[in-house]
């Protein structure tokens, strides 16, 4: 089952405050069946920036995720599970959740 949610953008995680550069914003979904994450529009999420936490597991993409292509998981995701992706912004000490899914 994919479940689809629309990206929270501008949310900043930990009260770290505004991020020195803008958060790319894309549209993203959990897929529970195949253990992905499916990018389905907007920003490319750039490479070692970009971090996956699920069930206490924190993953950072190794290449640039663009629309229409898919990340897979280390572990599986159930449904019901939150899946949050965060942007660390290179500039600054800043995290900006870009999407907080339930798979």
């Amino acid at each position: 089952i994919t479940v689809i949610l629309a990206a929270v953008i501008g949310g900043v995680v930990l009260g770290l405050g505004t991020t020195g550069a803008d958060a790319p914003q894309a549209q993203l979904a959990v897929d529970t069946t195949n253990d992905q994450i499916e990018h389905n529009g907007g920003d490319p999420l750039p490479a070692n920036e970009t971090t996956i936490k699920y069930n206490g597991t924190n993953e950072t993409i190794s290449s640039d995720l663009k629309a229409g292509e898919n990340y897979n998981l280390n572990n599986s995701v159930s449904n019901g599970d939150t899946v949050t992706v965060v942007w660390d912004d290179p500039s600054s000490d800043s995290a900006t959740v870009i999407a907080e899914l339930e798979a």
